[in-house]
């Protein structure tokens, strides 16, 4: 294949640690804003609004997720990496500082765009550590690492909402009073260090623009071997910036046949997987709100002590399917992944149905393990589609293509969280269908997911249109 030395030899194993620890803590630090700011926000609605607690619904924040995920994606592939990543700092730390100050009340519209980062930020995340941090041995696992940040977001809201809820007046006032002088200070100082870690990375060390983003969207390889230079130990040679000849200029768009025949199965295959799994989420929920049922049963119900427990399930939940993603993810195909993931939650399902634990007393032990078992292998194939998505799409259209697959898997929660309302009268339905979908959809969806595992990014995604 012609194209340049340094973008053959570009795979990041002799990069400097340096620049890889600082871009990555930029990266988690974005996702713990955000997830942050979801958590601690939807715990605290119903309080904030007492007489119509359901004008505010986690479906908006799903929608505007979903909405912020394909837009940064599209974003991004248009006008650079760095560039969505300077806009979505700027935004977020604008956001805080205006609601923070007083000077915008709206919490609305606190939810919305803090949704919407987060959706933005996953996704230009993922795409700035495949080309820019990444190589084919560890990619997988630094991808992967970006759910550090949401999933430590949601650990930390956790505790904050149980200090919140035992420390505070229960009359209404006073606890919106002291709720935003709290964790609103926590989000506004994470903002901060952020800002401090952003220049630090980006203005002080002047991390480039992607060198493949540069070389394969702007055709700029004079610019974009200058850009590996500064990330890579070793000098670029002059031969190496030269310009070399590309085989075929693939100048296709997205709804175009020529991408319909290299990428068109792999797109509808990993948004479908990720689509399905997104749906498994419902199971999640489900027994989410039958460990609370018995927890009420065995426990007099009381605030604190019902959200420590909910934290230290999350906790559980959290290490475990964590350890998956980053220990497993490149070890194992990711075809391999997605295929145990959807078998195995097919038979949890059926299992469910057969031993029926919702018709049981004093039952909480087997909900847990059925929860926790769930909840890892969600983690592990959610991860899976986040990873693949950023890996098996050309550099042009890799930002659109991964958003297109976050927003399927948001699609698949918001019609989780739709079902949810009728799951209590049709429990056994509802299990039934979701072993359905498992089967059928999901195992049939995982056999279009071209595997990835082991392959530089111009060999994964096809970058040259040869096949």
């Amino acid at each position: 294949m012609a194209q340049p030395g340094w973008l053959e030899n570009f795979d990041l194993a002799s990069a400097q640690k340096r620049y890889q620890i600082l871009a990555t803590m930029l990266i988690v630090g974005l996702q713990f804003a955000c997830a942050f700011g979801n958590f601690s926000v939807l715990a605290f609605v119903p309080l904030r609004d007492p007489i119509e607690p359901g004008s505010y619904h986690p479906r908006l924040v799903l929608l505007f997720n979903l909405v912020g995920s394909v837009a940064s994606g599209i974003f991004s592939d248009k006008f650079g990496r760095k560039m969505a990543f300077d806009i979505i700092l700027m935004v977020l730390m604008a956001v805080c500082f205006l609601y923070f100050s007083g000077i915008v009340v709206s919490f609305m519209f606190f939810i919305v765009i803090i949704a919407f980062l987060g959706g933005a930020t996953s996704t230009v995340g993922a795409i700035f550590i495949s080309e820019t941090m990444a190589n084919k041995m560890n990619r997988g696992s630094l991808i992967a690492r970006q759910f550090l940040g949401e999933l430590f977001g949601q650990l930390v809201s956790m505790i904050t909402i149980i200090i919140s809820s035992s420390s505070v007046s229960q009359k209404y006032k006073d606890y919106y009073f002291t709720f935003n002088n709290r964790w609103m200070s926590v989000v506004v100082a994470t903002a901060t260090m952020m800002v401090a870690g952003y220049t630090y990375l980006f203005w002080v060390k002047r991390i480039p623009e992607s060198p493949r983003y540069t070389y394969f969207v702007w055709n700029n390889s004079r610019k974009a071997a200058s850009d590996a230079k500064r990330l890579l130990i070793r000098e670029v040679t002059n031969g190496e910036e030269e310009e070399a000849t590309v085989l075929q200029n693939l100048t296709f768009g997205l709804f175009s046949w020529e991408f319909y025949n290299l990428h068109g199965w792999h797109l509808l295959g990993v948004t479908a997987t990720s689509f399905v799994n997104g749906i498994n989420y419902l199971t999640q929920l489900l027994f989410l709100n039958l460990i609370f049922h018995q927890y009420a049963l065995l426990v007099p119900p009381s605030k604190p002590e019902l959200l420590l427990f909910l934290a230290m399930l999350m906790t559980v939940t959290t290490v475990l399917g964590f350890l998956c993603q980053v220990f497993l993810i490149d070890r194992i195909n990711r075809f391999c992944i997605l295929f145990a993931c959807f078998c195995i939650k097919a038979v949890l399902m059926v299992l469910v149905l057969l031993e029926t634990p919702w018709k049981k007393k004093d039952n909480i032990t087997e909900l847990c393990v059925y929860y926790v078992l769930c909840n890892i292998i969600y983690n592990f194939a959610n991860a899976t589609n986040f990873v693949v998505a950023a890996e098996i799409f050309p550099t042009r259209m890799r930002g659109t293509c991964h958003g297109i697959t976050v927003a399927g898997n948001r699609l698949g929660l918001f019609l989780a969280i739709i079902c949810l309302f009728v799951a209590g009268h049709y429990f056994q339905l509802i299990l039934g269908f979701l072993a359905c979908i498992n089967v059928i959809p999901g195992i049939a969806a995982s056999f279009l997911v071209k595997e990835s595992k082991g392959k530089t990014l111009e060999d994964a995604s096809n970058e040259h249109g040869l096949e």
